[in-house]
């Protein structure tokens, strides 16, 4: 009973707020489903995986500062 209730917590993966969840499998096929962000998704930890893909593109500001004489 324990290792099948482990199990099942184990598979039981939530895509991040702000992110689109796929499921990838460990031959690199996807399923046909895209799964919203902060929803529980089903996978088995050994053959699929989880990928999570940003919706929106994070920009960063990058300030370089030269020290002058």
């Amino acid at each position: 009973g324990m290792t099948l209730s482990l199990a099942a917590l184990s598979s039981m993966k939530r895509v991040t707020p702000g992110h689109v969840g796929l499921i990838e499998d460990w031959q690199g096929n996807l399923r046909p489903f895209i799964y919203d962000d902060s929803q529980m998704v089903l996978a088995i930890p050994i053959w699929h995986k989880c990928v999570n893909i940003r919706l929106i593109p994070v920009k960063k500001r990058f300030i370089k500062e030269y020290p002058t004489k």
